[in-house]
This record gives C-alpha cells, structure tokens and sequence, in this order.
C-alpha cells in the first residue's frame, strides 16, 4: 500500500488521536484492481506489447489500478508496471522478491503466488481481477515458459497462499485471455478463491482480448453481471464487427462459481447414469460424444450442454433424459454471460453454450487425476468408457398388457416375465407421449422370476413403457420398451388454463403481454380444455376478475375440445391485478380434479418511463462494393440491437434514435416490445469520405410515453481503403503537382519523374507522409532546356506500401510553358486518374503454436 500507507501516516502525525479517520481513509482504494499475468516468453512475444499499450489507453485512475508482470522471449526481460495512461511505472523485481533476476520462470506457481501478493499490497482495490495471458491447453497446462508452464491445481494452490498471506477474499474474477480454459474441471478446480471464472472453450486469435475496450468500464457502479457481460460481449463484438481480425470463429463465458455445487452434484447424476449403461449403449454414447460440438483440432474438449442433448435424444431411457435435462438447468444457472460467432466458412460454433469438459476415448491423460474432477463419477464413467463393459444378463420373456383392476376399465399396466443370468434389480418407467414420467417402480427380482408389477397412470392415452434390468454392480444388463401402451380411463379431464392479458396495435392485429400501463384498453382471454375421453357434461366456469366474479356456462366439451372466454376491461387503476379461475361439471368422476383452479397476476404501472438494457451485435463487418452506378460506397452495416428491461415493467412501442457523425445515414423501424427481451434491426451507413477508424454510435431508446427509456452503442469499424490523385498547375512561371491521399487513412507515397532528354526539372519533395483525404503540393524548380523545343514530363505517384495504387500525370513543357495555355496569367489544371482503390487487411494467426 504504498500511496495509501504514506497517507496514512501524514494522518496519524496530525491527528494521533482521531482514528476514524484512519479508518474512513483506508477505505479511499480504487474499487477494481486490474492484475495481469503475462507471460509471453513464447511465440506471443510480440502480441505482449500491443495488449500493454492497450491498457496503457486507459490506465489507472481512481477507481482502477492496471497492475501487470510481463516476460518475453530475450533473456532478462521480465518486468513489473503500474500501467497509467499513456505510461508505465516499473518497479525493480528485486523490490518484490529479492531471490528475483531479470529474467522470470511464469510456469512456477511462486511467481504468480509472489506477483499477486506484491501487486494487490501495493496497488490494492476493493475488487479484484486476475487475468492469466498465454497460451493455453485446458486443463492440461496454461502460461507456458519454454520448458515450464503452469496446471491448474497450480494455479489454485498459488491463489490460497496468496490469500493466506495477505488475508484478502475472494477474487471477483480469474479472467484466461488463453485458448481453451473454458472448461467445468478449471472452474470447479478455482471456484473457492473466485467468483467467476471466465474462458474461451475454442482456441482464442492472437489478438486475444480487447483491453481498451473493457478497461474503462471499470467503475464504482459495475456491478459482477455487468462486468461479465462486458468481459464476454466485448471480446466477440470485436472480432463480430471487424475491429480486430481473425481467421478464426470465437467463443467466450463466464461462470458463477457459486453455482458450480448444484452442477457438480448434476454432472455426478449424469455421469453415473452413462456407466451404469454403458453395457447396452456405449455405442449410442460414442455416437453421441462424436457428434457434440468441439473445437478446433482438439477432438477431446466437447460442449457439456450439447453433450447432454445428445445423449437426451440418443438413449431411449426416462432417467437418462431427466439427468441429461437436470444438467442442462444446472449449466444455463452458472453460466452469467455466454456469447459466440461464427466466422463465415470456418468452423461452426453454434451450439457453444459455455463449458467444455474432458471427454477421451482413448484413454485419460497423466495429470487430470490431479484435479477435483477426480473425485466426481465423470472421471470413473470415461475411465469405463475406454474400456467398455458386456451385458452379464438378459431378458427371456417379458409380458406387459393393460389390466382392469376393479374400475370397469383397462386402468393399469401388467408386467410379468423372466430373465436369463445375474441380475438383481428391475425399473420400470410408464412415459406419456410429452415425454413425462406418470408413474415409476424400482424393485428386487431374483431367481429370473418378474411377477406382478403393477403402474397406474392418472391419464388416458399413448404411453411407452420402459423396463430395466440391473445387475448387483447397478450396470444395465438389459432393456425393453414398449411404444405402443394404450390406456383409456373413460373419463373426462377437465384444465383450467392460465389465462392471457391480450392488447390489439393500431392494424388491429393482437398480441399477449404480461404487464399494462394505467389507461390502456385490454382484455383477458383464457380457455379450458377436455383431455380426457369422454365428453364433460354442464361446464361452469368462475372467474374472479379482481374481485368480481363472472361466470361462463358450456353444455358439453367434447374429448380435446377447448372453450374459450373472454372479459373486457380499462386499465383506469395502478397495482397489481389479480384473476382466479375455477370450474366444474355435472360430470360423476373426472382422471384429475386438480387441475380445475388456475390463478394469475399481473401489474398496471403508472405512466412513468421505461428502463432498459441495451446490447448490440453486427450482423456483417463493413467491406468497400461498388453500386449499381459503378461507384464505390461501404454497404449497410446491419446490427441486431437486443433490448431486456432492467426490471417488471409495461408493454411498450419504442423508437430508436441514433447520434451520427455528418453525412452517415441511419435506418430503424419503431417496434413493440412485449417480453424480457427483444433483438429488433437497426442499419447504419457511413459515406465513403469517412476516415478509417472505429466509430462509436450512440443510440437513444424512446418509450410510447416519450421519455428516454435506455442507450446503447453499436461499433462501426470503418476499414480502410487506399487512392491517390495527381494534378499539375501552372501560374505564371511555376510548376507545380499537387498530390492527394484519396484514401480514408494515412499512406506513405513516393514521387518519381521520367524526363525527355535535354529537360531538368528537380522535385522539392519525392517521399510523401499524408492523413486520409490530404494533399500536398511539389514544386517543379531549376527548370533547364531549349527554348525552341517541347518537352515531355511523366510524373508518377505510388503508394509504397501498395504498389497497384498508383496514379500518373504527363505535362508537354515548352519554354518552361505548358503547352496549351493561351493565357500565362490563367492557371491550367491538369487531373490523372484516381489510383485504384483498395482494402488491405492485415492476417492474424490464432494463439496457439
């Protein structure tokens, strides 16, 4: 604390007897600590300088400290900065640990555990985060050093004794600007010293992340949800819009580690589901882990969540589907932020949904033993997958039928049968035709004997029944189904649904909303329906309309019939709006009475504005065309604008107004809003005359109350083009070319004459620097020749770095006259043709070696 102690002490000098102000004084740290582990002594020694000058953009303030440890590939080039803006602060390495050289091993846990002590006493913050920079290979190693580099448990390990040391809480995040580290294994492996984990699960461009883009965001106000959606929205938007580069599609998350318990737990129901079928369907699960979304060349890293959806739609097992959704749930809970693009012909991304997880089939690397994972069922499921396992017994002959027990209807299954070798235990799944389990048995068999098992659905209609027999190790030895169970109750089944707040636009179209605003006109729409067999006889419907009860009467509601009813109503109150419905018939029984009643809310609001969130994705990155005419013009960018209310709120119709720079265009069409959220879009066209750059449009949300409802800013990366133009003018006895940049961006030209022999002419400047759209002007001096002969001069300008953009003049000199002048005293203009235009784009490899 080295500002903050001498501080401190200047207190205690004067005021020794005030330590509340001591108090209230060591609380005045920034609120975000920026720590950044870069080790770059590999082939990203070169990308390590452009990401420093990208934080150096923003640099520390007062609510940030950007603290980093850098080493590249030269020898003794480690160093330790406090970035500020448009700087570095170094400090000796010595002055942090005096075992230290010059030159740093970042694959050894010390250092990180020495930096992070070091970097947070010096520069602390209220929250911190820890960003691990390099390559990186999931959980098999990350922040390499020639030979060195560190695991995972390595860096877990590093963090505690950090902690110990210095008695700090959790990291608010452990961000992996690194290939590969958006793994279950890395973020269950560091979720007790972080709060959120975040990692790519596809390799990363060399460009890695975008540091000038999120470091200034860090402020007092940023909330952890807000944060990780700009870790993640701001790394894809990049490369989505074309601001950086890359060959390669692109993938981020971010994880809340609190979560990752209840994952945990589902991920070891899962796993012990698929070994303990491995028998019967390892083939299926080999199906299933080969068509589940992975990245890049690395064929052992596959997406959790697809992963799961595929073995729901392979393996026709009711408790595989359960565990398999289960999972799901657990996976959309921990993930805070997700994003992802696809960049056109390379590999598809599309069913990234933010973690990967290890999943061989040729064996378990030396090393994942090391990690907690090992202690979950997954490790012994892949374990057994390699292997692989035969069925030890079998089903001989098995009887299933629907059975009157006493009702006058076929209302029950029967099963009854035997098997054929070692097995101890039956399950049975009676599945409706949504796929719902109705009714289970788990039971002891014995002696190949399955006698007398009987299920009860509550419903008629299509059912499969699912039979499993078990063996003692609880491995699946067998399995039948039957999908083709009819049972019918003969009886009807009445369903109160929930009803809908309905609205109509002004074309007279309607739509359901959720919520209303005092004074609009709205109606509430609800219907019933008969899902049993028979017809219900003398329906009455009660509906308590806010504590006015209304009744509708139907005479007969035949089998899948529904009965609709609707009330009419003004919104002329604010508060909360309440309905029940309720309804009977004359019928004597009915398969399920309770779902009879049905309740719903909703709120009036005020008319008060509306609040949102706004985030932008580009659909397309801008590319120079030609139009029907032939000219040359940038296309429409076209951007998704994705609006979510920031809290319970009315329906709305909403503008959206832009911010432009002169002469841009902007295209957008008002809209309705009436869910959480909304992707509505928006178009934005740049004129050709615009400098290359990254443009920030700002855009303003308009409710139908007219008041500001949000803002949001979509990034137009404006790339460049190249030209040039050359003219030649003669006033009086001077000769001089005037040379124009007709590019968007700053090029570099040289000048270069051919003469007819017996004309000097000599060039004030050959060499040329010029900012987009500039020009200069050469003067043509010491002019030599025959007063009685025309010469020729070609005059040629090219850019240097792009040699096909070039354009060329030629001037007809007689007497140090240009010809065709009737007057000396008029100036003679004479244009070449523009150069041809161009879009030169610099090539990135992605981080990896």
């Amino acid at each position: 604390m080295r500002r903050v102690t001498l501080y401190l002490l200047a207190i205690v000098l004067m005021f020794p007897g005030n330590p509340l102000s001591i108090a209230e004084n060591e609380q005045e740290i920034p609120e975000w600590g920026f720590y950044v582990y870069m080790a770059g002594d590999n082939s990203l020694y070169e990308e390590l300088d452009d990401d420093l000058n990208e934080m150096k953009m923003v640099g520390s303030n007062n609510d940030l400290e950007i603290v980093v440890l850098t080493d590249q590939v030269p020898q003794e080039d480690s160093h330790a900065y406090h970035v500020i803006q448009h700087g570095l602060e170094e400090t000796p390495l010595q002055d942090i640990n005096a075992s230290w050289s010059n030159e740093l091993d970042m694959g050894k846990g010390e250092t990180l555990r020495d930096f992070m002590i070091w970097a947070t006493t010096e520069y602390p913050a209220e929250k911190k985060i820890l960003v691990i920079w390099n390559h990186g290979s999931g959980w098999e190693k990350v922040a390499e050093d020639r030979d060195s580099h560190l695991t995972v448990p390595e860096i877990r390990e590093s963090i505690e004794q950090y902690r110990e040391e210095t008695g700090d809480s959790k990291l608010t995040m452990i961000g992996f600007d690194a290939c590969l580290m958006g793994m279950f294994e890395i973020a269950y492996e560091l979720k007790d010293q972080t709060e959120m984990v975040h990692g790519s699960e596809a390799y990363e461009p060399l460009e890695g992340w975008t540091y000038n883009h999120l470091l200034y965001k860090l402020d007092k106000n940023l909330t952890n949800e807000e944060l990780a959606q700009n870790v993640v929205y701001d790394y894809i938007e990049s490369y989505r819009n074309g601001s950086v580069y890359t060959s390669y599609s692109v993938t981020a998350a971010v994880i809340d580690t609190s979560k990752l318990e209840n994952l945990w737990n589902d991920l070891e129901n899962f796993s012990s589901e698929l070994n303990s079928i491995l028998p019967i369907y390892r083939d299926k699960i080999s199906y299933s882990r080969d068509n589940t979304q992975r990245y890049d060349q690395n064929p052992n890293y596959r997406d959790l969540y697809d992963l799961t959806l595929n073995i729901e739609n392979q393996i026709p097992m009711a408790d595989s589907k359960y565990y398999s959704e289960k999972l799901q749930d657990s996976i959309d809970s921990a993930i805070m932020a997700e994003d992802h693009w696809q960049k056109p012909e390379k590999m598809s991304v599309d069913r990234a949904h933010g973690l990967t997880i290890y999943f061989p089939n040729e064996g378990i690397k030396t090393g994942y033993g090391d990690l907690r994972i090992s202690q979950n069922s997954w490790y012994e499921f892949i374990e057994n997958f390699e292997m692989g396992r035969n069925s030890e017994a079998s089903f001989n002959t098995l009887y299933t039928s629907s059975v009157d027990t006493g009702t006058g209807h076929n209302d029950s299954v029967l099963i009854n049968g035997n098997y054929n070798g070692n097995a101890s235990e039956i399950k049975v799944r009676l599945v409706n035709s949504d796929g719902k389990v109705m009714n289970t048995y788990d039971g002891l068999v014995n002696n190949g004997i399955i006698s007398n098992i009987f299920l009860q659905p509550t419903k008629s209609g299509n059912y499969s029944l699912e039979i499993g027999l078990y063996g003692d190790s609880g491995f699946l030895e067998d399995h039948y189904i039957n999908n083709n169970l009819f049972i019918n109750l003969q009886l009807p089944d009445l369903v109160a649904n929930k009803p809908k707040i309905m609205i109509e636009d002004e074309k007279g179209d309607s739509y359901q909303v959720k919520n209303i605003q005092n004074g609009d006109i709205f109606w509430i729409e609800g219907d019933i329906q008969n899902v049993g067999t028979v017809s219900s006889e003398n329906v009455t419907v009660l509906v308590n309309d806010n504590g006015v009860e209304k009744q509708f009467h139907f005479t007969k509601i035949e089998p899948n019939q529904i009965k609709t009813w609707n009330i009419s109503s003004n919104a002329s109150f604010s508060g909360e709006y309440n309905i029940e419905v309720e309804l009977w018939s004359e019928d004597q029984f009915e398969i399920d009475p309770e779902n009879n009643y049905t309740s719903f809310s909703f709120m009036i609001f005020d008319k008060i504005g509306h609040g949102y969130q706004v985030n932008t994705e580009n659909k397309n990155i801008l590319e120079i065309e030609t139009n029907e005419k032939g000219e040359y013009e940038f296309p429409w960018l076209e951007s998704y604008i994705i609006i979510n209310n920031l809290e319970p709120q009315s329906w709305d119709y909403i503008s959206i107004e832009a911010t432009l720079p002169d002469n841009w265009t902007f295209e957008s069409e008002d809209f309705l809003h009436i869910s959480q959220e909304t992707s509505m879009l928006v178009k934005i066209k740049p004129p050709l005359g615009t400098e290359t750059g990254e443009y920030s449009i700002n855009l303003n949300l308009i409710d139908r109350n007219g008041l500001q409802a949000g803002t949001g800013t979509v990034t137009v990366n404006v790339p460049q083009y190249y030209g040039v133009g050359i003219r030649a003018e003669n006033i009086g006895d001077e000769v001089n070319i005037i040379i124009q940049n007709n590019g968007n961006g700053r090029d570099n030209f040289k000048l270069e004459k051919s003469l007819e022999e017996g004309l000097i002419l000599y060039l004030t400047e050959t060499y040329l620097e010029l900012e987009a759209f500039d020009e200069i002007k050469i003067k043509g001096i010491g002019i030599q020749g025959n007063e009685s002969k025309s010469y020729e001069a070609l005059f040629v300008v090219k850019s240097i770095g792009n040699q096909n953009i070039s354009a060329e003049i030629t001037l007809v000199i007689n007497n140090i006259n240009i010809a065709g002048i009737e007057d000396r005293g008029t100036i003679s203009v004479i244009l070449a043709g523009i150069g041809i235009i161009g879009i030169i784009y610099l090539i990135y490899q992605r981080r990896v070696e």
